[in-house]
C-alpha cells in the first residue's frame, strides 16, 4: 500500500508545482493538473492508494483539475473519483464538459 502526506509549503517554491502534479497523478487515477500559479500556489495532500483504490484527502489553493482523456477499452481498468467539496468552488472538467462544484456538493467523474 503506497501512502503520501505532502504539503507543497515543505517544499521549495520552485519544486512545488511539479511535485503536486507528480503525487496527484500518482494517488489519483486519471487526473491531470492543469494550470498553476507556481507564486501562489500551495496545498496538502494525505492519500492511500492499495491497487486500484485510493483514499485521501487534499486542499489546495485554485487551480485546474481535469479527468483525463482515457476510455475504459484503453485503460484496462476503470475507476471513479468522488469529490466532496468542503469550502471554495472547483472546476471540473471531464469530457469537454465543465461545472463549477461548490460546496456541500459531490461529483462522480468516471476514470
Amino acid at each position: 500500500m503506497n501512502s503520501i502526506n505532502l504539503r507543497t509549503s515543505s517544499l521549495d517554491r520552485c519544486d512545488r508545482t511539479d511535485s503536486w502534479r507528480s503525487v496527484v497523478s500518482t494517488m489519483i487515477h486519471n487526473v491531470e493538473v492543469g494550470k498553476l500559479v507556481p507564486r501562489e500556489f500551495s496545498a496538502g495532500i494525505s492519500a492511500r492508494r492499495h491497487d486500484d483504490i485510493s483514499c485521501g484527502s487534499f486542499w489546495s489553493k485554485p487551480h485546474e483539475l481535469r479527468g483525463g482523456r482515457e476510455t475504459v477499452s484503453e485503460s484496462g481498468s476503470s475507476g471513479y473519483l468522488v469529490s466532496w467539496q468542503l469550502e471554495g468552488n472547483a472546476c471540473v472538467e471531464q469530457d469537454g464538459q465543465q461545472f463549477v462544484q461548490k460546496p456541500g456538493m459531490v461529483t462522480i467523474m468516471d476514470g
